[in-house]
């Protein structure tokens, strides 16, 4: 049954980051439970949280950043001229414990400009990954 379960996890979802439902987990032969009303509320709040971290309701578009950013708006008032640009850092992935958190992140440089015909051409640039920790506040004195 394991390798029944490896070989569609691996082999027949075809996408790494495809999310798997209770519906879909208990078709892969998954146990799945019940969870009672309060333990589902605080597991949500918690994706909410990731959530507002990982910015996941954005749409991520490197241009538009590059456009917002000074060197972007300079760039696309001189055509020819090419501007670099950071525009911060992605968080791809967070695993918390009760010591701090762990994320993967990417510090992101764009590079671009806006040629003669007026189209802006940019390409990104990832400067630097990696796993980062942050330890957890101490909890407030009582």
């Amino acid at each position: 049954m394991i390798h029944d379960i490896a070989d569609n996890l691996t082999s027949k979802l075809y996408f790494h980051g495809h999310p798997i439902n209770r519906t879909e987990a208990k078709a892969l032969g998954l146990r799945v439970e019940k969870l009672d009303g309060q333990v589902e509320d605080l597991l949500w709040k918690l994706y909410s949280d990731f959530s507002d971290e990982m910015a996941m309701e954005d749409e991520f578009n490197f241009v538009q950043e590059f456009i917002k950013s000074p060197q972007g708006q300079a760039a696309i008032a001189a055509p020819g001229q090419v501007q670099t640009a950071d525009i911060g850092t992605l968080i791809g992935a967070v695993i918390e414990s009760d010591h701090g958190s762990h994320s993967f992140e990417q510090d992101l440089q764009v590079v671009g400009g806006r040629n003669p015909n007026g189209v802006v051409q940019a390409s990104v640039m990832v400067m630097g990954q990696g796993w980062r920790f942050k330890t957890r506040p101490a909890p407030p004195a009582a």
